[in-house]
């Protein structure tokens, strides 16, 4: 099982050096493998942080620095359309990936 040194800070300043992507994920063993495999790259250019819920997934929209969202739509805190809308009206123009399970395709 990877590592759950999770980064889950908010940072306040937006002058980074690498985009950042954002993955908000309620479940901490799942995003640990999904961080793992953003950072394996050989030529990293970004940053990955990991936040558990919704709310504080927009908080740190809000904060600015994030150039990507991936999102678990099978969080439980998720409403489908009413979840995209709230992270897209939080960032407009950031780029919102959406993870399910194949059961789930039709919901995305």
């Amino acid at each position: 099982m990877p590592s759950l040194d999770l980064r889950t800070e908010n940072r306040k300043s937006t002058n980074h050096i690498h985009e950042c992507v954002l993955l908000i994920d309620a479940r901490a063993d799942d995003a640990a493998r999904i961080l793992e495999e953003l950072n394996s790259g050989k030529d990293e250019r970004f940053d990955a942080e990991w936040v558990p819920g919704l709310s504080s997934g927009i908080e740190r929209l809000r904060n600015g620095g994030i150039g990507t969202v991936v999102f678990d739509m099978t969080s439980p805190d998720n409403r489908a359309l009413e979840t995209f809308d709230r992270l897209f009206q939080a960032a407009p123009g950031v780029p919102i990936l959406i993870l399910v399970g194949a059961d789930a395709e039709e919901m995305a």
